[in-house]
């Protein structure tokens, strides 16, 4: 069984806060308490994927203001016990500063070991000069797109930072718009962590992004709750379609397979079953308004009179006469009458084929329709 390493070295056999002021006074320099790392692109050197033949820029970091003295970096290879123990002291020190917004930052973080990465805790954001140079008539605003994709890269890692600093809101001085500042604004609202005004901003910019992110919650609320009702309205509208359906279905069945019931009711209770009942009230009503009744009830009151049954057939000649008979096999355009002579030489039995009214009573005592 092997012994461990801190039983072998003198070093690390001391207490751990010991070894937290020794690493901490060879990572870091004290006379440079807030030291910023740019992160940005080496214009000189650039690399093409083999597989797609993309240019790959590489990344270049800075230190601002430089140190005064050289860091000892020899000390974090010396093995895995002091490297992981004495790294979060060298990056805890440190913000981080993308200084190209145009996806930098992602190969910065690719490079970085996921222990490193995870140790990141303070960032710097400075929103470019470009931004405010900008024709808002003109061309779509690249150093705005650039801003937010570097913003939400910023998103992606909040949950492990402490805060994060902001520069370059000169939104008084440079007469912004309010499109231009919700532009710059609405970006950092997105980032749920700690932010820090610096000197370098006009005054009042905490209020105004604390406005700003009042803001962006109510217009994600509202289009939240708007997305919300729509699916609510489809899901209702898609149910009723649903029951509509079922209903029609169910009507169907209904329509083809008869009940029981119905199979044992003869074709005269079926239709009491299925005609309302009608008042003669009602019938006498529904009839007074149909076109030319009080004609058709004249000339029948005159057929059905006691002089036309006591009538001679001469007489039944002239009484038919009076009538302007029409026949339904006429082609002509406006209807003629028919010559007496041909009424003459029809029976009685025959006349309601050339009739201008046919009509059909129901006889209760011989339980039959005739025609009248």
């Amino acid at each position: 069984m092997g012994v461990p390493a801190w039983k072998k070295s003198h070093l690390l056999s001391l207490p751990k806060e010991l070894r937290l002021e020794i690493w901490k006074w060879t990572l870091s320099d004290p006379s440079v308490p807030d030291l910023v790392a740019n992160i940005g692109r080496d214009k000189k050197q650039a690399r093409r994927d083999s597989a797609t033949g993309a240019v790959i820029p590489r990344v270049k970091i800075w230190l601002e203001p430089g140190r005064n003295v050289s860091i000892g970096l020899g000390l974090l290879r010396t093995n895995r016990f002091i490297y992981e123990e004495a790294l979060p002291l060298l990056y805890h020190a440190v913000r981080f500063a993308p200084a190209d917004h145009q996806g930098i930052f992602p190969l910065f973080l690719d490079s970085l070991s996921p222990y490193a990465r995870s140790l990141i805790r303070h960032m710097k954001l400075h929103v470019p000069r470009q931004i405010y140079d900008l024709d808002l008539f003109g061309a779509p605003a690249d150093p705005l797109f650039h801003w937010a994709i570097t913003c939400a890269q910023v998103a992606q890692i909040e949950r492990q930072l402490r805060d994060v600093e902001i520069e370059g809101l000169w939104f008084e001085s440079q007469s912004v718009n309010e499109k231009t500042k919700c532009s710059i604004l609405y970006p950092l609202c997105k980032i749920k962590t700690k932010k820090v005004f610096g000197t370098n901003n006009d005054v009042g910019m905490e209020g105004l992004f604390a406005h700003a992110s009042w803001e962006l919650t109510r217009k994600t609320y509202l289009r939240k709750s708007k997305a919300m009702l729509q699916a609510a309205a489809n899901a209702a509208a898609k149910e009723r379609e649903e029951e509509v359906g079922a209903e029609e279905e169910k009507g169907k069945g209904t329509l083809d397979e008869p009940t029981e019931q119905s199979r044992h009711h003869t074709p005269d209770t079926r239709r009491q079953h299925s005609s309302p009942v009608v008042s003669d009230d009602t019938i006498l009503r529904s009839l007074s308004t149909v076109a030319g009744i009080d004609v058709f009830e004249t000339e029948l009151d005159e057929y059905s009179s006691p002089v036309a049954e006591q009538s001679s057939p001469d007489d039944a000649t002239m009484l038919v006469d009076d009538w302007s008979l029409i026949s339904y096999r006429s082609d002509a355009s406006t209807p003629t009458d028919r010559p007496p002579s041909y009424t003459s030489r029809r029976s009685t039995d025959s006349w309601t084929d050339v009739a201008s009214t046919v009509a059909e009573v129901h006889d209760p005592d011989k339980d039959e329709d005739v025609v009248v």
